[in-house]
């Protein structure tokens, strides 16, 4: 509640929530109002809450409302306006909750915001009054403000300078002598503000304490103080002595508590530092240099003080004074004059290795010289040598039968071999001298490519009576190496073996894998044959140190075989060594470092497909047919699941798991190919081929071979086994295809000029052996029977022995046409011949070929030969 007598003698009275109200006048009223002044006579102006500034004026009976918006409060934000007074240049000032100090102009207009509650770290101010012509008082909830707006200064006042008062609230007022009175939760005081004063002495700093390295110096011989801090202008400190602490006073002892204090460390702080009542400076790693300590201070009532210098000198350490860099300097100097006697010295030398180098050189490019003349002189060899063995072949397989003439053949042929190896030998020889030759790496199983190479020595160890022997961990051994090229390593020492070992005597292939930080797979190759003696195993792995007959009467080696050996253990950064056993034989011990690369890894997706740009590649070529059916055998699912994917796309796919499935599926599907692998349980891929080459009614039946055996050997042994192909794996799909796209347009082309052209005979084309018979006893059975009308594909495979479904599949796998078709054909054929060269009519010829009606042969005879029998038989007959 807030009671006002205005200077008419009205009371009015503001109740919370029930607005503002005047005795002698019903009919005015206001919104609730925190205060009620009349700031001119008759002109009485409310305090709102909530809506700002009314001003009434008594005499006219006129409301004016002053908004928060008019006031340039922003709408988002209440303004609660709690006192307001008038200065003498008729500005009203007023206080507010959470917006400050504001003044307006005579004109109701928003001059400035002052004193924002972040200033005066309150949220509401409760009352404003004059403390004179030019200062204001402004009483907040826990201190009290004296503020000069012209100078915009603000002095505080609380419990550290003598307001007794912690609360307060707007029961404020200045009575008529001037005096201001002031309403607590502890009572009152009262301000006389005809005799205050504020304390305008200014105070000074005193340097009191000093600490270096957080230690207590005072003055004394040890301490950097020969005097006590405040009468010390000079503070020289070492390098070790760089984090201080500086503690100080005032000499103000009015309401000492309220001093504020400021600082400054020239070269330092950029700016002055407000300590507040803080009296202690820290500073810490001072870098050598001098410094400037600042300080001053602000009395309770905000007078400033003079300031207080200290000077700082920090010295450098001893390895950083002027002559320190002076002896660096002649250490540098020393150094330099040292460094271009030794460069000196050096180009002397330098000099004298050229002209020595220049000298080597010259003897190793002689040498070099002579060197590649005697490879080139070799390599030009080969071709002969290649000229000589394959007419040498021809001719051993033609005069097999002329006695004594294939023991010469054989000795030239073994001769010629050896030679053809040793330029070999020389080859590579000289291609590792040069440095040439890198690694082709591929990953494999080493277990599998131990075994094979181990298989391919068994024939002659038995002919030598000589048991070789394998082991190998139970574990697969995935690695990454060159193949071929470990290919040649094993080949030369297991060769070497067998050749110093006598009969009756042991061969052993060992492979182990040693575990480790660094895993090995070690291989060893241990004869008992007649050994090395111990002069000889220091030169074993020179070019032409050794090379002496073997014990079975066959021809020593070109002598480089070992140095050809160490050089692929080098290159694969492995180690290799020889070793005497006892009582007799020699050890061979290669260790290779273990590693495996997924990149160079021969799994199913990459072996057979490197990239998805391969079945992309394979899809542009023409495929022949999509009813052309393709046999799929292998042992290994995923390799078959991953083929089968890939050529349905193209063909017809059946597949089967080994051999014997293959001649299952065979029996039943009518196969336009076979897709096989080599190596498979129960009846293997070289098995199945020559099954199928021999057999009548398969035998017309492509076959390609897959598999992992990548010697020359293998390759020979398949193309024997009668495959028209052999894929050595890793290969693309893409080959695959192609090749299965050139065998299948091959017999198509052929079946279409079969059938054009009435019989093979008639245009040259030879058959393969079992083909031919089969076409040779179908044209006989047809001819025996050729008059007769009835002749039917029944009657035929009565005659050849074959079921009507064999029959169907093998003459349309070999002439693209039914079994009745071929009839027709070869009665046409023979038809035609007997016009040519008889002197029956065509009536008569029509009826000894077997057709039962003259106009049938008629037309059929014209669609193939194009012209009608009699006039065929004219046109011969003229000729």
């Amino acid at each position: 509640m807030y009671i006002f007598k205005d200077s008419k003698g009205h009371w009015w009275i503001s109740v919370q929530d029930q607005g503002v109200f005047c005795l002698n006048m019903d009919s005015v009223r206001f919104p609730c109002s925190n205060y009620i002044d009349e700031i001119d006579p008759g002109i009485l102006v409310f305090a709102t809450q909530k809506d700002g500034l009314y001003v009434y004026n008594l005499n006219t009976g006129q409301k004016k409302q002053i908004s928060a918006a008019d006031l340039g409060v922003p709408a988002d934000k209440s303004l609660s306006i709690t006192s307001f007074c008038r200065d003498s240049e008729h500005n009203l000032w007023m206080t507010t909750e959470r917006q400050g100090l504001l003044s307006v102009d005579k004109h109701w207009k928003m001059r400035k915001q002052h004193l924002s509650h972040t200033k005066v770290h309150s949220d509401k101010l409760y009352f404003v009054a004059k403390q004179n012509e030019e200062r204001l008082w402004v009483i907040g909830a826990h201190k009290l403000y004296l503020f000069d707006p012209k100078e915009e200064q603000l002095h505080t006042f609380d419990n550290n300078n003598g307001l007794r008062l912690t609360d307060m609230d707007a029961s404020s007022l200045i009575d008529s002598a001037n005096r201001f009175w002031i309403l607590g939760n502890t009572g009152y005081i009262m301000v006389d503000n005809r005799n205050f004063m504020l304390n305008d002495i200014p105070a000074s700093v005193i340097l009191t304490t000093l600490r270096i390295n957080n230690k207590l110096q005072r003055p004394c011989e040890s301490s950097v103080l020969d005097k006590c801090l405040a009468e010390t202008s000079v503070l020289c400190l070492k390098h070790n002595q760089t984090n201080i602490s500086i503690a100080y006073a005032s000499d103000n002892h009015i309401y000492g508590n309220s001093d504020r204090f400021f600082y400054k460390m020239d070269g330092v702080d950029p700016d002055w530092v407000d300590a507040g009542n803080r009296r202690e400076v820290f500073y810490s790693n001072l870098a050598s240099g001098n410094y400037l300590l600042r300080i001053k201070v602000l009395n309770n009532d905000g007078t400033i003080g003079p300031e207080t210098h200290l000077k700082i000198e920090v010295l450098p350490p001893l390895w950083a004074r002027w002559w320190a860099f002076a002896i660096y300097a002649a250490i540098i100097f020393y150094i330099l004059q040292r460094y271009i006697a030794y460069k000196q010295r050096k180009q002397r030398l330098e000099h004298e290795l050229y002209l020595k180098q220049i000298e080597k050189d010259k003897s190793e490019e002689f040498n070099r010289e002579l060197q590649t003349f005697f490879t080139q002189v070799a390599h030009e060899f080969r071709t002969p040598l290649t000229l000589i063995l394959n007419p040498l072949d021809e001719i051993q397989k033609k005069i097999i039968h002329v006695s004594g003439v294939k023991e010469d053949l054989q000795l030239i042929r073994r001769n010629t071999k050896r030679l053809l190896t040793l330029v070999n030998d020389l080859m590579d020889l000289r291609k590792i001298e040069n440095g040439n030759g890198e690694l082709e790496l591929s990953s494999f199983n080493f277990n599998d490519f131990i075994q094979e190479i181990y298989y391919s020595f068994q024939v002659t160890a038995r002919q030598r009576d000589i048991a070789l022997q394998l082991s190998l961990p139970e574990t697969p051994i995935l690695a990454t190496f060159d193949k071929d090229a470990l290919e040649k390593l094993f080949f030369n020492l297991l060769s070497n073996a067998l050749k110093f070992t006598p009969e009756g005597g042991t061969v052993i292939l060992a492979v182990s894998l040693i575990e480790g930080e660094k895993p090995q797979i070690h291989v060893e190759v241990k004869d008992t044959g007649v050994g090395i003696s111990n002069e000889d195993i220091n030169k074993i792995f020179k070019p032409f140190a050794l090379s002496h007959q073997d014990l079975h009467g066959q021809m020593g080696g070109s002598g480089v075989g070992l140095t050809i050996a160490r050089a692929i253990v080098e290159k694969h950064q492995g180690t290799i060594s020889v070793r005497r056993r006892e009582p007799h034989g020699t050890c061979f011990s290669i260790d290779l470092p273990w590693r495996y690369d997924k990149c160079y890894e021969v799994a199913v997706q990459d072996t057979l497909d490197e990239s998805e740009d391969a079945v992309d590649d394979a899809s542009s070529f023409k495929v022949t047919s999509i009813s052309e059916t393709i046999l799929l055998v292998d042992d290994n699912i995923e390799i078959l699941t991953y083929l089968q994917k890939e050529l349905s796309r193209n063909f017809k796919v059946v597949t089967a798991q080994n051999g014997r499935e293959a001649l299952e599926v065979l029996g039943k599907k009518n196969v336009s190919l076979v897709v096989s692998d080599v190596m498979m349980p129960e009846m293997d891929g070289m098995e199945l081929c020559t099954y199928i080459k021999e057999n009548p009614s398969l035998c017309h039946l492509p076959v390609i071979l897959l598999t992992a055996k990548s010697m020359t050997m293998y390759v020979e042994e398949g193309f024997q086994a009668g495959a028209d192909d052999y894929l050595v794996k890793p290969f693309k799909v893409s080959t695959l295809i192609v090749r299965i796209n050139n065998i299948l347009s091959g017999r198509k082309k052929l079946k279409e000029i079969y059938g054009k052209q009435l019989s093979l005979k008639s245009v040259g084309i030879e058959l393969e052996p079992a083909d031919k018979s089969f076409a040779e006893q179908y044209e006989a059975v047809v001819k025996t029977h050729l008059s007769n009308p009835e002749l039917d594909v029944e009657m035929l495979c009565k005659e050849m022995g074959v079921s009507r479904a064999k029959l169907y599949r093998k003459v349309k796998a070999i002439t693209n046409l039914s079994p009745a078709e071929l009839i027709r054909n070869i009665r046409l054929e023979c038809a035609a011949e007997m016009l040519r060269t008889s002197q029956q009519t065509a009536t008569e010829i029509a009826y000894q070929t077997g057709f039962g009606s003259y106009n049938h042969f008629g037309d059929y005879f014209k669609s193939v030969y194009g012209v009608s029998p009699k006039v065929y038989k004219e046109r011969y007959k003229n000729t």
